[in-house]
């Protein structure tokens, strides 16, 4: 980002864009920058220099060879490179449906590269004017962008998807969250991209990621460091740390004052190795190249301590929890202490020296291994939330912890936590609860709210709600494979403790049993959309996700329906795509509006997004 009196003075200027940033003319070659529909039917699609002409201009009949709009929008027309100071746009015409909604689609320009979702001949391909034989534009994702279709608003879910397949990849999981007042989706499955845009879903963009090996007071040695184009990597092409694959990404709020107003954000993401993961990896960058910077760690596992699947902060509390199927070794959690430098968060000695920073969940009761007394599963940190019910700023309240073994609190959140820690799990609890899937390691990959015993646990004016996973019984095939689910309400005050949810505290207010919820249907979206509304969300994989409303301050307990507690059906079961089940969702406002986003998938195709208006 740059001050907002720098000017691109090129007589090819890009407009400066938000957060403030722009592409200037340099040694880069031809890529794509942006793309506005101006009008319906047409699309102004920019590029970092001037274009040749004879490369990108096309007719009725040579168009499509050129360019593509994903999804379909209408035929392309025509393609005409700008004059003027426009050399760097080109105008492309198509046939457009004029009672369309507006959804958003991405344009693709050729390149001569296959496999992308856009297949070109080598001979056919787009380069710039200064030198129209060797600079053409380059690979995927700097091969496209996306931009806002013209037509009916996309308000609620049942007007249809709001993006389909947003890095057009065929990307089949992506977490959604809020990241610098924007909602991010990512990783996309090769582990080298995001996808942002703006809370009403306008100036979407994919984010591409590059390698930052040291910044003050970092320091990481320098043998292991592999800068890759890979980004995170996969399985067969090794990321910047020789990691095959991202399992978490996700944004934290770190403060190192108790005033809301200096709340520092940070990205994150959690990556899978099968070798054990020895680096976590944080940005604070918010143009469309985030730069990730590296931070060591020891925690115990060893090898075996393969997946980072769960990332929290609070305060000047930064956790890691690890997925392990390592023995008496699981979970793990890694605590870390940040302090600010510079202007930039930072992290304290302890992460740079070869301390331990393991919390010791393994000997937790109820989230550790020992306490479960499983030796053959994989078992995780499903969710974290930090909750104080006086909302100060002395960080007083307590830390909660939850999987398959239940809920724990502690109001000592360093490396103590199992000296301080109480249960949390309410008393109601019947059945047991869901554990992570095992399948061919899917315990240690990418997992869905829906298979997961405890997947969400927030706070709501002022208590806590709990999402729950019943499995189908306690065997242990039955173990992993899901029943109903439930959504639970914490009030602290009831007994005890006033400053923590204790086991009596809690009341189940959805059985999973209610009539609209159909049968063996797991919980996987428990989200608030502002102070007044909450969303629940249910995979179903035989007649499709359903998701549901409720509008007020204080849900009771539902009586056989979930019409009887005030929520109601929003969209139709499936969304109108049988879609199966629900991968993320997220919350934002603009300061009028509040919007929610839900990333949803069926069997193994591309994402989709759907957005409601609140």
């Amino acid at each position: 980002a740059v001050n907002s009196n720098v000017r691109d003075n090129s007589s090819q200027a890009n407009a400066m864009g938000t957060p403030r940033y722009l592409s200037f003319i340099g040694n880069e070659t031809l890529k794509v920058v942006s793309a506005e529909e101006t009008v319906m039917g047409t699309v102004i699609i920019t590029f970092n220099k001037a274009v040749d002409a004879t490369s990108a201009n096309a007719g009725d009949t040579t168009c499509e060879t050129l360019y593509k709009i994903y999804p379909y929008a209408g035929n392309l027309l025509t393609a005409t490179v700008g004059t003027g100071s426009f050399t760097n746009t080109v105008t492309l015409t198509y046939q457009a449906d004029t009672g369309r909604f507006a959804t958003s689609y991405t344009v693709i320009v050729a390149n001569g590269l296959t496999g992308d979702n856009f297949d070109n001949a080598s001979s056919v391909k787009i380069c710039s004017a200064a030198d129209p034989v060797n600079d053409y534009v380059q690979a995927e994702p700097r091969d496209r962008a996306t931009f806002q279709g013209l037509g009916q608003v996309i308000n609620n879910f049942e007007d249809g998807e709001f993006f389909e397949d947003p890095f057009v990849d065929g990307t089949s999981f992506a977490f959604a969250f809020a990241y610098g007042g924007r909602i991010y989706l990512g990783t996309n499955d090769l582990n080298n991209a995001a996808f942002r845009f703006d809370p009403s879903g306008a100036n979407s963009v994919l984010i591409t990621f590059a390698s930052q090996q040291y910044i003050d007071p970092l320091s990481v040695p320098s043998a292991a460091w592999n800068p890759t184009a890979n980004g995170f990597g996969n399985a067969t092409d090794p990321g910047f740390h020789g990691e095959q694959g991202v399992v978490g990404f996700n944004s934290v709020n770190v403060n190192f004052t108790g005033n809301p107003a200096d709340n520092i954000e940070l990205l994150l993401v959690g990556t899978i190795d099968d070798g054990g993961v020895n680096y976590g990896y944080f940005t604070q960058d918010l143009d469309t190249e985030l730069n990730w910077i590296p931070f060591s760690f020891s925690v115990t596992g060893g090898s075996n301590t393969k997946s980072i699947q769960t990332l929290y902060g609070f305060g000047s509390h930064l956790y890691l929890g690890f997925s392990s199927s390592h023995g008496q070794q699981k979970p793990i959690v890694a605590h870390f202490d940040l302090t600010e430098s510079g202007g930039i968060v930072g992290v304290a000695q302890p992460l740079l020296d070869t301390a331990n920073y393991d919390m010791s969940i393994k000997d937790v009761d109820e989230l550790g291994d020992v306490g479960i007394n499983q030796t053959t599963d994989v078992i995780g940190i499903d969710s974290i939330i930090y909750h104080d019910t006086t909302d100060n700023a002395t960080w007083d309240g307590y830390l909660y912890m939850a999987n398959c073994g239940g809920v724990r609190a502690s109001n000592n959140y360093g490396l103590t936590y199992g000296s301080a820690d109480i249960s949390a799990t309410p008393s109601g609890f019947t059945g047991t609860t869901l554990y992570l899937p095992q399948t061919a390691d899917g315990g240690l990959l990418k997992i869905s709210p829906g298979q997961k015993g405890i997947p969400v646990i927030m706070a709501f004016n002022g208590k806590l709600y709990m999402a729950r996973n019943v499995a189908v019984d306690a065997t242990e095939t039955g173990e992993h494979t899901a029943l109903r689910g439930e959504v639970w309400e914490g009030d602290p005050t009831l007994t005890g403790n006033a400053a923590v949810c204790e086991p009596d505290d809690w009341t189940r207010i959805i059985s999973g049993t209610e009539t609209e919820l159909g049968t063996a249907n797991s919980i996987s979206m428990l989200i608030a959309n502002g102070n007044n509304t909450l969303y629940v969300g249910f995979d179903d994989p035989t007649g499709g996700v359903r998701i549901f409303k409720y509008t007020g301050t204080d849900p009771a307990a539902t009586v056989t329906t979930m019409l009887s507690a005030g929520w109601s059906q929003q969209g139709v079961t499936g969304l109108g795509g049988s879609y199966q089940k629900i991968l993320s969702s997220a919350s934002i406002s603009d300061g009028v509006y509040n919007y929610i986003y839900v990333t949803v998938v069926s069997g193994t195709s591309a994402i989709r997004v759907f957005r409601q208006i609140d």
